[in-house]
């Protein structure tokens, strides 16, 4: 039978293996450590060197904590390999939850072997657990137990700390100098830089700095929110079917290289446009206020100064649509076929909130956005200005806000006293009808009712309405009144 055997083998739930961190440094280091222990080229270099007929598999891209292999005649098996991956990657990962997949018998393509799991073998590979209850526990994670190597200094916790062996190497990763770190990220920075005419950028190295950038950029008043970031989490949606469909259409080893570049080109454009402060005493150096964890495949996570969060969200998802349609359309194949789309789960938070507990609550809203329907979707929570007491509003449809932005910002322009007057309303008056009759008076006495009108249907519900103005008023909290591009 011709065709390739596959493995796969990636890191299981890496969201929370990537916030066990609880600062900037720690997740930053993190994220290097899975770049560099999946990247593309490091593995195609090592495989060659190998000489066992297994190569890097170009169908499935180059997908930050994701190794995939394929080879037509190997001279190992790929059980064999599997193992041998999984050994690689444990020892560069040694807190993270690993899961192999490969084929025992040739699969005709890549989509296949993805789709067809009856025909898969699998194994798993968890880290070491604390199984002695009085063994001393890392002083940064607390979920493992310590492995002493010596009194060494560490860029997060100071010297004579015992961490655990990936708290350490989180660190060592950490110390490393930023053209060093993040392999994976290298090319994002270096078309960055390249759409920018070779700008020397900077990016921040704490959440507070992060914060102060969107006040710079977005010239807000001084301390108007200069502690609010943000996690921004997106992931594609339908995109399992886009690519079973595609690649019996289109070569294969494209179909997925289009979702990869029209992640990276959709977070390139939300960065260049929104997130970039140029440094008055120093020209042609620019701060960055979006700090990448994850980009790759069609997986993003990243943190983003608060100010311009929702201008740098509604860029990234309409990015992505439009770069995915374009993509699709150059390889001449006249077929129409379903694209995915982009949902986006946001969690704004204070500079000093554990990032751990911001990524869970972004991941929390990126689940609800994606239950919520086809095509791209919105979740956003706001442990700071939101009000604990109440859920955040149901998801929206991403294409409100885009259809929205200029009645939005209209809203930003309104004095904060009158907003937060609605926002009281809307919290406080829980008879819907009379919810509703209140701020139409309230906004017809000070001349935003047109504004407010604007984001709703005539025929409109009063539970509709409201949870529209919800999301209005959060949105308008973080949107300049006039465009951060």
């Amino acid at each position: 039978m011709s065709g390739f055997y596959f493995v796969d083998v990636g890191v299981g739930g890496i969201q929370q293996w990537l916030s066990r961190s609880s600062n900037l440094q720690g997740l930053r280091g993190a994220s290097s450590m899975l770049a560099g222990a999946t990247d593309m080229r490091a593995w195609a270099a090592r495989l060659k060197e190998d000489g066992t007929g297994w190569e890097w598999n170009a169908e499935a891209g180059n997908v930050s904590g994701v190794v995939s292999l394929r080879a037509a005649t190997p001279t190992v098996k790929a059980e064999h390999q599997a193992a041998q991956v999984l050994q690689v990657l444990r020892n560069a990962l040694p807190a993270a939850t690993l899961q192999a997949h490969w084929s025992p018998k040739p699969q005709g393509s890549y989509a296949q072997f993805r789709v067809d799991t009856a025909r898969q073998a699998s194994s798993r590979s968890q880290p070491a657990l604390m199984e002695n209850p009085a063994a001393r526990p890392c002083s940064d994670c607390r979920q493992s137990a310590a492995s002493p190597r010596g009194n060494r200094a560490s860029p997060r916790l100071g010297s004579g700390e015992e961490r655990c062996d990936d708290c350490w190497a989180r660190d060592e990763h950490a110390l490393l100098r930023a053209r060093e770190r993040a392999w994976s990220l290298r090319p994002l920075w270096g078309d960055l830089k390249m759409s920018r005419e070779g700008l020397n950028l900077r990016v921040p190295d704490d959440l507070g700095a992060l914060a102060r950038l969107g006040e710079q950029k977005t010239g807000s008043r001084p301390g108007d929110a200069s502690t609010r970031v943000a996690v921004v989490s997106a992931d594609g949606n339908a995109v399992g079917q886009f690519v079973a469909e595609a690649s019996s259409l289109a070569n294969k080893d494209k179909v997925a290289l289009i979702i990869d570049t029209a992640t990276r080109e959709a977070i390139l454009a939300a960065t260049g446009r929104h997130c970039l402060v140029h440094d008055p005493a120093r020209p042609g150096t620019c701060d960055v206020a979006m700090i990448p964890h994850i980009v790759g495949g069609d997986d993003i996570l990243a943190s983003v100064s608060a100010h311009v969060v929702w201008d740098f969200v509604n860029t990234l998802w309409t990015e992505f649509s439009a770069r995915m349609d374009q993509h699709w359309k150059q390889l001449g194949i006249r077929r129409s076929i379903k694209l995915p789309t982009l949902s986006v789960g946001v969690a704004i938070h204070h500079a000093r909130r554990p990032l751990r507990t911001a990524i869970e609550d972004a991941e929390h809203c990126l689940a609800s956005a994606k239950r919520s329907g086809e095509g791209a979707w919105l979740a956003w929570s706001d442990s700071v200005a939101g009000d604990s007491s109440l859920a955040p509003p149901a998801p929206r449809p991403a294409a409100w806000v885009d259809r929205n932005l200029a009645a939005l910002r209209q809203l930003a322009s309104t004095p904060l006293a009158h907003r937060a007057m609605l926002r009281t309303v809307l919290n406080d008056v829980e008879d819907r009808e009379e919810a509703v009759q209140v701020i139409s008076e309230v906004t017809r006495r000070h001349g935003t009712r047109e504004c407010m009108d604007a984001l709703v249907g005539p025929e409109d519900s009063s539970g509709v309405k409201l949870g529209a103005w919800r999301w209005a008023l959060q949105i308008a909290t973080d949107l300049t009144p006039e465009a951060t591009a």
